[in-house]
């Protein structure tokens, strides 16, 4: 067998030549390969990853756009197939923890305002500043206003400001005004007494305790006038608004700000009629059947309970309901109760002492 020399020979190169030229040219491979997955890496930091078990964060670009938008959820984002996918179809998976804000309505307070509307309150409140006896002539045009003509709800709530105003001085005052058909003034007779005199008028003795500025009722004395009101007060209940309208008879007073029923627990629409009015009567959770007594911590419904009796509409036959206050006050003015209408602790005493027994009404409307 032949052997060959371990000496190169000279007139030969070319062998040791090509055996050299592929070392070089895969080093050049290499660098080509680690420069090409560089520059992916560069481009590809923060995007999904192929893994299936990858968590993505949302990008808080996309949250940005989508509240801009008002969309009411994130846009899907693309991501490679899934391994084992028969489908060359990219995936769709959405944000794992995208905040989705819908824009607030905004409520345009100057729409469908009446110049008619300015011009009335401007010349009866101009009125009552120059002549205040001219008090139940401006009230009636301003209650006339608010019923019949068109206006916005801007103009809306100018007019019940200044009607709660002046309910302060011809209602809660003791002023009598000689031609308030609400007001009058009573001369009181021997044997007269507080709660006669109010059930007589259709109203609770309190208020007539209170507008006449008496703190005792056995302080009534024979020959000396008081002032009377002339019932009953009714009240309006907006679902929607979380609000309670109080008129007396068909003058408005005031707006009392309440919570209602939750969902599921919806406060029944229709007529109802105020019943029994009691002081901190013990009260049983309709939910879990817990008794509370009034010197309990956690007494839930105040120092009043109105009962109501469901006269028509979905009211109907539904019992176990009131007018009450509450041990929650931050949540007047949500749906978080069993149905009751509950109003903070120093509401409830006022109307309490305005709707009367098996007079008054109480309409809960959508």
């Amino acid at each position: 067998m032949a052997r060959y020399s371990s000496r190169p020979r000279r007139g030969n190169r070319r062998p040791y030549y090509k055996k050299k030229h592929p070392n070089r040219m895969g080093q050049v491979i290499v660098i080509g390969v680690i420069a090409v997955a560089a520059v992916v890496f560069f481009f590809n930091r923060g995007k999904p990853s192929d893994d299936p078990n990858t968590v993505l964060e949302p990008d808080i670009n996309d949250v940005v756009n989508i509240m801009m938008s008002g969309q009411d959820e994130a846009e899907p984002r693309s991501v490679m197939p899934l391994p084992g996918s028969s489908s060359g179809t990219p995936s769709l998976i959405k944000e794992p923890n995208a905040i989705v804000v819908a824009p607030p309505k905004v409520l345009d307070m100057n729409a469908g305002a009446n110049p008619e509307v300015q011009a009335l309150v401007a010349q009866v409140m101009a009125l009552y500043r120059s002549d205040s006896t001219k008090m139940v002539q401006v009230r009636k045009t301003l209650n006339k206003a608010l019923h019949d003509m068109s206006m916005s709800l801007a103009q809306r709530t100018l007019i019940m400001d200044e009607l709660t105003q002046l309910a302060d001085i011809w209602l809660f005052g003791k002023t009598v005004y000689s031609d308030d058909p609400l007001c009058d003034s009573y001369l009181v007779k021997t044997g007269d007494r507080f709660e006669r005199i109010g059930r007589n008028n259709d109203v609770p003795y309190q208020l007539l305790m209170q507008v006449n500025g008496i703190k005792k009722a056995s302080n009534l004395r024979a020959g000396v006038p008081i002032k009377v009101v002339s019932g009953p007060f009714r009240a309006v209940v907006n679902r929607s608004a979380l609000t309670m309208d109080l008129y007396l008879k068909d003058t408005y007073v005031k707006t009392y700000l309440v919570g209602l029923g939750r969902p599921g627990r919806e406060t029944p629409t229709g007529e109802w009629l105020v019943g029994e009015r009691l002081v901190r009567p013990p009260y049983w959770d309709p939910e879990t059947g817990e008794k509370f007594m009034p010197t309990d911590s956690e007494y839930p419904i105040g120092p009043y309970y109105i009962k109501l009796e469901g006269i028509s509409g979905e009211a109907v036959g539904r019992t176990g309901f009131a007018i009450h206050g509450t041990n929650k006050p931050l949540e007047i003015g949500m749906n978080t109760s069993s149905g009751c209408i509950r109003l903070r602790n120093n509401m409830v005493q006022e109307v309490y002492g305005l709707l009367a027994e098996n007079k008054s009404k109480v309409e809960v409307k959508p």
